[in-house]
């Protein structure tokens, strides 16, 4: 493959970066906020660096899809980033937290391989039509369940 894709997506949280880091590195809770049905496996309590887990997740053909993350960058509360790795290919979350006024300003960017051949011509249409406004709906539902208490 060789060739990255990469864009980003973000959402204001009215908490400060700490609480929302501290939310983010509890890997159990991610499936509070994913659009599709998630767990963590092989893990107890928050990820720091260098934590690996399983990913268990949906993916269009694959409801128990499977894959290896490792924490790869761990700045609290600035900055936070899970590399999956899955057939030798490295996909990577970063999640950059800036302090905003009373509040977090949360960026997901997200990077990971382009594949080859016709599935290369089509896969910015999917990854524009379909994973970056899944990693939206996720952010926003993050920001509901920690704006709601969580």
């Amino acid at each position: 493959m060789g060739r990255r894709l990469n864009g980003s997506v973000g959402v204001t949280v009215n908490r400060t970066p700490v609480e929302v880091f501290e939310y983010l590195r509890d890997v159990h809770r991610h499936n509070e906020w994913s659009p599709k049905p998630y767990r963590a496996e092989g893990i107890e309590g928050p990820v720091e660096a260098g934590s690996t887990f399983s990913s268990v997740g949906w993916v269009p053909g694959d409801s128990e899809h499977h894959n290896d993350v490792e924490v790869t960058a761990f700045q609290p509360p600035d900055r936070i980033e899970f590399t999956a790795t899955e057939q030798g290919e490295k996909f990577i979350s970063t999640y950059v937290l800036t302090s905003q006024g009373d509040g977090t300003k949360l960026e997901k960017i997200l990077d990971m391989p382009r594949p080859d051949g016709v599935q290369g011509i089509f896969f910015p249409l999917l990854f524009g039509g379909f994973i970056k406004p899944a990693t939206s709906k996720g952010l926003k539902m993050l920001k509901e369940q920690l704006e709601g208490g969580a």
